[in-house]
């Protein structure tokens, strides 16, 4: 928290190397890795009365904030955005600053944590906030947003490295048909195990926790 207390600005860098940037459309945010974008400065707030937590303004003059809803139907993950700050709400635009080693962690209103995700679509670039320990294990199904319909393919994500393994060694059949075992894959950074983890972590090349401007 001591860093937060010295600068006006800051940028957040994810373990994928990839900085926190507030999206022109001036509500999502991503990661990218033009950190020289003015996209990628957050100034500091205080929060009066609450000396370990702090407000990150964009360069749009919004803050990050901690949604309620989920980032996909049926993951725990929920989004983060860049919104208009409100009074009656205003803990969901605070984050408690946690040394992590030697690097940063973010905490929301409701104790879990800012995530860098990586992998594929829709995953690839996109920030969340969830609990870093959670060992469930969710499941989507994707379906065409005009009929409803099943486009044959989904997600499955687990915490559990085991459960991965074990959806890989066994057959699956959808609809009388065998899923083939090469139809499933072991994504390079897909698994929630990798993602609650590492991608709490937030650090720059600067210095060990975060960038200053």
């Amino acid at each position: 928290m001591e860093f937060f207390n010295t600068t006006k600005a800051v940028k957040l860098r994810s373990h994928l190397d990839k900085y926190l940037v507030a999206d022109d459309n001036q509500e999502s945010v991503h990661q990218s890795r033009n950190g020289a974008s003015r996209k990628a400065r957050w100034t500091v707030e205080l929060v009066d009365n609450k000396s370990h937590v702090v407000r990150l303004k964009s360069c749009h003059g919004l803050y990050l904030a901690a949604a309620d809803h989920p980032f996909l139907l049926g993951m725990t993950g929920r989004k983060v955005l860049q919104a208009e700050a409100d009074k009656s709400m205003g803990f969901k635009f605070e984050w408690e600053p946690i040394r992590d080693g030697f690097q940063l962690k973010l905490r929301t209103w409701c104790s879990k944590y800012l995530l860098a995700n990586g992998g594929p679509p829709p995953w690839r670039n996109a920030v969340t906030h969830d609990d870093p320990t959670t060992s469930s294990t969710q499941t989507v199904i994707m379906r065409d947003k005009t009929t409803g319909q099943p486009r044959g393919f989904g997600f499955v994500v687990s915490s559990d490295p085991s459960v991965l393994d074990r959806v890989l060694n066994d057959k699956h059949t959808i609809d009388a048909r065998v899923l083939q075992r090469e139809a499933l894959s072991r994504p390079r950074t897909t698994m929630t195990h990798l993602l609650h983890h590492s991608s709490t972590q937030w650090s720059s090349p600067n210095g060990p926790f975060i960038e200053l401007s």
